[in-house]
C-alpha cells in the first residue's frame, strides 16, 4: 500500500518538465499554423492608358454638291453625308432592293436553289407591252413561260426589270396594292421614317425616300447572302431574253460588290453601292447611297469619288509592343512585378477614330512563373474588339519564412 502511493506521487520537476513541453508544443502549434495559413492573393493594378487615340474633328470626303449622299463603313457605322440627306426625293429603281428584301424574307432561297416556280399570265404581258410604251425598264415576257423565283430577282436585280417587279409583288401577296403595303410596313420595322412606296419598282416619283433610309435598307438587304450574290454580278441568263447584263457600271470597279442603280426624269441618277475597301492591310466593307445626281454615270462618279477617298482616311494605330508594361503586381511581403504584354498589338482606325484600351488582370497567387499569362489587354475601336495576352514579366515568389511567420 505504502509502496503504491510512493509510485504515484510525481516530483515538482517533473511538473515543470511537463509543463514545459506543453508550452513549446503549443507554441509551435500556433507558429505552424501561422506559418501554413493561406498566402494572400496578390495585389493587381493596370497602368495603361485608357484612351490610346482620341476622337479628332470630322472626316473631309468629297461629298457631293448636290443631290443626297452618305455611306457606312463595317465595324465604325455611318460616317457623315452631304446636307441633305434627310430629305425624301425620288429613288427612281433602287425601290426594287425593298422589293427583293420582302420577297426573299417571304420566300427565303438557299445557296443557289432556283424556288418556286412562277408561271406568266395574259396580264403579265399585257402589263409589259403598257410599260414599254411609258419608256420603262422592262424585260420580254410570254404568256405560259414559266421563271423561277432567283430568275425573277436576276432580272429585277441586275437589269432593273420593272414589269418584273409587278410579277413578283402580284406573285407575293395577290396584288401589287398589297404588296406595296408590305414594302411600307418592312421600312417603318427598318427605322426608314422618311419612306413611302407607292410602287414596287421605283418608276413612280411618288416612290421617295432619303440617303439616310436607304442606307438602312442597303445595310439590310447586303445581309441576306442570295441578295448579295445577285447584286455581285454583273450579267444572268434568262428565259426568253438570254443574256443580260447589269446597269451598274461600278461592279467593274476593284473591290465593288453591289448594289443598285436607278434613274428617272423625277429622281435622276441615283445608286446604293457596297464595296471592300482595302486599308491598312485590312478589308472594310463599305455600303453609300447617292441620289439625285445628275444622271447615272454622274452618280458612278461620285460614288467612286467617295471609294476613292476612303484608303487614305485609315491609318494604323500601334496600341502596344511586346514587352510594354501595362500592370503591376505588388505582393503584401513586398516586391513588385510588371505584367507586360504578351504580343505586338496594332489597329487600323478611320481618322479621328477613337481607340480605348482596357487592361483585365487576374487575381493569382504565388508563386508565378515569367511568361505566365495573367491578364488580358482589349482594344476597341468602332465596333471592332481585339485582344491580346497580358503575362508576367518575372517570378511572383512565394513568401519568405519570416514573412509568414511574422505577417498579422
Amino acid at each position: 500500500m505504502g509502496r503504491q502511493a510512493r509510485a504515484a506521487t510525481i516530483s515538482p520537476r517533473t511538473l515543470a518538465s511537463l509543463a514545459i513541453i506543453e508550452v513549446v508544443v503549443i507554441v509551435f502549434g500556433l507558429l505552424g499554423c501561422q506559418y501554413t495559413r493561406a498566402i494572400p492573393q496578390v495585389e493587381a493594378a493596370a497602368t495603361f492608358p485608357q484612351v490610346v487615340r482620341a476622337a479628332g474633328p470630322d472626316v473631309a470626303l468629297p461629298w457631293p454638291n448636290q443631290g443626297q449622299a452618305t455611306l457606312a463603313i463595317d465595324g465604325i457605322g455611318k460616317v457623315g453625308g452631304s446636307r441633305s440627306s434627310g430629305t425624301p426625293v425620288p429613288i427612281a429603281s433602287t425601290a426594287k432592293v425593298m422589293t427583293a428584301l420582302v420577297t426573299l424574307e417571304k420566300h427565303p432561297l438557299q445557296g443557289g436553289a432556283p424556288g418556286p416556280v412562277v408561271t406568266i399570265s395574259a396580264g403579265d404581258v399585257q402589263r409589259y407591252e403598257a410599260a414599254i410604251l411609258q419608256d420603262q425598264s422592262v424585260l420580254e415576257v410570254r404568256a405560259g413561260e414559266t421563271i423561277t423565283e432567283r430568275e425573277l430577282l436576276e432580272g429585277l436585280l441586275i437589269p432593273s426589270a420593272n414589269n418584273y417587279a409587278e410579277i413578283l409583288a402580284a406573285w407575293n401577296s395577290g396584288s401589287v396594292s398589297a404588296f406595296v403595303g408590305e414594302m411600307n410596313a418592312r421600312a417603318v420595322a427598318l427605322g426608314m421614317r422618311e419612306t413611302r412606296f407607292d410602287d414596287p419598282s421605283g418608276f413612280s416619283a411618288k416612290t421617295v425616300s432619303t440617303a439616310n433610309d436607304l442606307l438602312l435598307l442597303a445595310q439590310a438587304a447586303m445581309a441576306n447572302p442570295v441578295f448579295a450574290d445577285i447584286v455581285a454580278r454583273q450579267e444572268a441568263t434568262l428565259p426568253v431574253v438570254g443574256v443580260v447584263e447589269s446597269t451598274n457600271e461600278l461592279l467593274k470597279e476593284p473591290g465593288v460588290i453591289g448594289i443598285k442603280t436607278g434613274e428617272t426624269d423625277a429622281a435622276g441618277g441615283c445608286l446604293l453601292f457596297a464595296a471592300n475597301v482595302k486599308a491598312g492591310g485590312e478589308s472594310r466593307r463599305v455600303i453609300g447611297v447617292v441620289l439625285g445626281e445628275k444622271d447615272r454615270a454622274t452618280a458612278f462618279v461620285r460614288a467612286k469619288a467617295l471609294l476613292d477617298a476612303l484608303p487614305g482616311l485609315f491609318s494604323a494605330v500601334s496600341v502596344v509592343r511586346r514587352g510594354d508594361a501595362v500592370g503591376v503586381f505588388a505582393a503584401p511581403w513586398g516586391g513588385e512585378v510588371a505584367a507586360i504584354a504578351g504580343e505586338d498589338l496594332t489597329v487600323t482606325a478611320f481618322a479621328g477614330e477613337a481607340v480605348t484600351a482596357a487592361v483585365k488582370l487576374d487575381t493569382v497567387t504565388a508563386p508565378v512563373a515569367a511568361g505566365t499569362k495573367v491578364g488580358e489587354l482589349m482594344v476597341s475601336a468602332g465596333s471592332r474588339q481585339l485582344a491580346i495576352p497580358v503575362v508576367a514579366a518575372a517570378d511572383i515568389p512565394e513568401p519568405g519564412p519570416g514573412w509568414r511567420l511574422l505577417r498579422n
